[in-house]
């Protein structure tokens, strides 16, 4: 019973000190120790089925607090994706009960940390259920140093690194603590062994600083060309954002907004996901902001539903040129499963009714990866809306058809004052360190901001010390650098490489243990 509290308290903290890795406790240092407990009681399990409940405890304990902002929407619906998140660490179990069993050490760490690098591609580019947020990597998000190396081995393979630490970490504490993990030879031995996987362990983080000091040194944004763009928030609560009666207010919100950001001559204006409340391309209220373009002279984006009929509906970004003519309009890719659509078809067709009470919206899922072109000067970029800048392979996906920066558009005010918004802000930090491309990006109630190609923030909108449910907006000189990533040019087929040469590995592991029938 004392044997079964202590495994318990093992793999619970390890969630726990993991959980409180992300925002808005952003303990980024945690990370780099958070999962020695779980890897502790795994080496401690006496069957697959042990390590698999054991690895469940710590998902679940991670999940239900990073993810707890979903209580702002749905009980019910952060209960359920914390607990189907929680299936993936239950995976992670199975695969780390064969990999802490290998016999030598390089190859057990290289073995644990390609299991966990597997478990999160799998959570993120899952068909439909996919959701790559509070991957590893992301924790380190204020570290800047730190997470430069993400240009060449993007956030999966961050993750790698940063799990190998935790790896080597608990084997050097075994070696010095555990009986089981002293192993055989004099103590001269077995405190060298020790030794050398502390100082491998701490070297990791070492290395990373080293690499992002010297590349942060090197960079010269000034001698690259710039684009001036002004980020709107218009702080429009949830409970309003589509009452008909609120519709005069919410447009005057941001015709102001955007005079006031005309003023510093930006070449482009963005405004958030949906914040046109109304279908853009027949609502004759979209007449007053072509006109507001039109008067300041300066292109817009804007988010806003696209009509094509009663059955097809797109959730979209819209481009209107100087002249006030809609130039190009892009429809979002990935639609969030039972938030704008029921998934699986007439699988769950018998959800819709209740979907539909719930306030579920019906979207069409777009097909083509727009690129939009600014004319004066003409520039390529493209949109990402809402969780989209979340999915390091979507993203990837645009970047590779040539813009020159993302514009992320997105509505996080359904999750109050929680981390949410922040967890969201590291995703786009990362798309932009994967990619090279600086992201612009408006949140209707934060957080709005500018991000470097290398992750930086260079400015956001914020009163008065808050960045979330306040009004205003932020015009920015976004240097545009030439030169894709190592990441961008190829080197994204390395994380996924190597999970598919660990999900050989593991399935051949598993094949050998099984018993032999006759």
């Amino acid at each position: 019973m004392k044997a079964a509290r202590l495994d318990f308290f093992l793999c619970a903290s390890s969630g726990i000190v993991l959980a409180l890795a992300y925002p808005r406790v952003s303990f980024f240092l945690g990370a780099w120790f958070a999962l020695v407990p779980l890897l502790w009681s795994l080496r401690r399990a006496e069957t697959a089925k042990d390590a698999v409940r054991r690895a469940a405890i710590a998902g679940a304990c991670f999940f239900f607090f990073s993810l707890s902002w979903l209580r702002f929407v749905t009980v019910f619906g952060w209960l359920f994706v914390a607990a189907f998140e929680t299936l993936f660490f239950c995976l992670l179990g199975a695969l780390l009960y064969q990999a802490l069993r290998l016999r030598h050490l390089p190859l057990r760490a290289a073995a644990a940390a390609a299991a966990w690098m597997l478990v999160e591609i799998l959570r993120s580019e899952l068909p439909v259920f996919g959701l790559g947020w509070n991957l590893l990597a992301y924790s380190q998000t204020p570290w800047l140093q730190g997470i430069q190396a993400a240009s060449f081995l993007g956030a999966y393979g961050l993750g790698f690194l940063m799990f190998t630490a935790n790896v080597l970490l608990f084997e050097a504490l075994g070696i010095f603590f555990s009986s089981k993990g002293l192993g055989s030879g004099c103590f001269k031995t077995r405190a060298a062994r020790g030794a050398a996987a502390l100082i491998a362990a701490l070297m990791i983080p070492g290395l990373l600083a080293l690499y992002g000091n010297d590349a942060l040194r090197r960079a010269d944004p000034s001698s690259a060309d710039s684009l001036r763009v002004s980020v709107i928030q218009g702080n429009i609560p949830q409970s309003v954002k589509w009452e008909v009666m609120a519709r005069e207010q919410i447009l005057q919100i941001y015709s102001k907004l955007t005079e006031l950001a005309s003023y510093d001559v930006p070449d482009l204006i963005l405004w958030p996901e949906a914040s046109f409340p109304g279908f853009f391309n027949v609502d004759g209220e979209a007449k007053r902001v072509i006109e507001d373009v039109q008067r300041f002279h300066t292109p817009l984006v804007v988010g806003a539903p696209f009509f094509e009929s009663r059955k097809k509906v797109y959730n979209s970004a819209y481009l209107v040129d100087a002249q006030g003519v809609i130039r190009t309009v892009h429809h979002k890719l990935k639609l969030v499963p039972f938030g704008e659509y029921v998934p699986l078809g007439a699988l769950l067709a018998w959800l819709e009714p209740i979907a539909e009470t719930l306030g579920v919206s019906d979207f069409s899922a777009g097909r083509s990866r727009t690129v939009f072109e600014l004319q004066e000067p003409k520039i390529p970029f493209s949109v990402l809306i809402c969780f989209e800048d979340a999915f390091p392979r979507l993203a990837l996906s645009f970047a590779q058809q040539g813009p020159r920066f993302f514009a992320v558009m997105t509505n996080d005010a359904w999750f109050g004052a929680s981390g949410a918004p922040y967890q969201h802000l590291q995703a786009s930090v990362f798309r932009a360190l994967e990619t090279g491309l600086p992201i612009v990006r408006a949140a209707n109630t934060g957080v709005s901001a500018v991000i470097s190609r290398r992750g930086e923030i260079l400015g956001k909108v914020e009163r008065e010390g808050r960045d979330i449910f306040v009004t205003g907006y932020k015009t920015v000189s976004v240097p545009l650098e030439n030169g894709p990533t190592f990441y961008l040019r190829g080197g994204w087929i390395l994380p996924y490489a190597a999970a598919f040469a660990a999900a050989l590995f593991f399935s051949g592991l598993y094949l050998r243990s099984r018993p032999k029938t006759d």
